[in-house]
């Protein structure tokens, strides 16, 4: 319903927004006559398209680094074997636990001092970064379900390290 009405309120016209409900004729459902001038003002009178893109291209970028990055590292927890994995897996859930206002209070400071703050690059940076826990654990999980013995099977067959780890897991 609050998609429904989102929608309906985009299309209204400014007098039917601004009036009282309780009057005879209201009708909050629906618009009697919907106009797209909300729209062109917002398309006119801001950068949106601009906004629009650039909060696609971090969102776009960021899942990449974060998927790729944590594709890699959740194989080499999953294969190697180190005593001290389970260690390094609580590492990467540790920051989860600290509320993010700290954490973006001393980014922001570290950010200004090499001059990342207000760059894109800056924020596709953070974003992958909280990206990546979730990446890791995921892929951690999905590399230690597959048996070992299929990635065997597959090097005694000629397949490489890369053809093994883009085909068997």
């Amino acid at each position: 319903f609050p998609f429904y009405w989102m929608a309906v309120t985009a299309f209204r016209p400014d007098p039917e927004l601004y009036r009282s409900w309780r009057v005879a004729n209201a009708t909050p459902f629906w618009t009697l006559e919907p106009t797209l001038e909300h729209f062109k003002g917002l398309l006119e009178s801001t950068a949106f398209l601009r906004w629009l893109w650039n909060t696609m291209l971090i969102a776009m970028v960021s899942t990449i680094i974060s998927l790729i990055c944590g594709m890699f590292a959740g194989y080499a927890l999953a294969r190697l074997k180190l005593p001290w994995r389970g260690a390094v897996l609580m590492l990467f859930l540790l920051p989860q636990a600290i509320p993010n206002l700290p954490i973006y209070v001393n980014i922001a400071r570290m950010f200004y001092e090499v001059g990342l703050n207000g760059t894109v690059f800056g924020v596709v940076l953070v974003h992958a970064s909280h990206g990546l826990v979730l990446a890791v654990w995921i892929a951690s999980a999905a590399f230690a379900a597959v048996d070992e013995q299929f990635e065997q099977a597959a090097r005694n067959m000629g397949a490489g390290p890369w053809r093994c780890f883009a085909t068997i897991t």
